[in-house]
């Protein structure tokens, strides 16, 4: 990712180490944060509910692969209901 330094949920050894390196490398604190002043415009709470969407979206229509086909029949009719 060019504008931000990433790490797993719950990664506290990787997040300190992230605060470090941004501490002692003041060069990569500086590109981060113009590339990140350069994509602000993109991040906005509708993006982020688009988002979330999708992908709420694309886990429901996985799920429904896998269930049996006259039980997708009989959700969808009670949906539409």
């Amino acid at each position: 990712m060019e504008n931000a330094l990433v790490h797993e949920v719950g990664d506290l050894q990787q997040l300190t180490s992230h605060i470090n390196l941004l501490d002692q490398d003041r060069s990569l604190l500086g590109k981060l944060r113009a590339a990140s002043l350069r994509t602000i415009d993109q991040i906005t709470w509708s993006a982020a509910g688009d988002r979330l969407y999708r992908v709420y979206s694309e886990a429901i229509t996985k799920k429904m692969a896998r269930v049996e086909p006259k039980l997708c029949t009989q959700i969808a009719l009670v949906a539409v209901r």
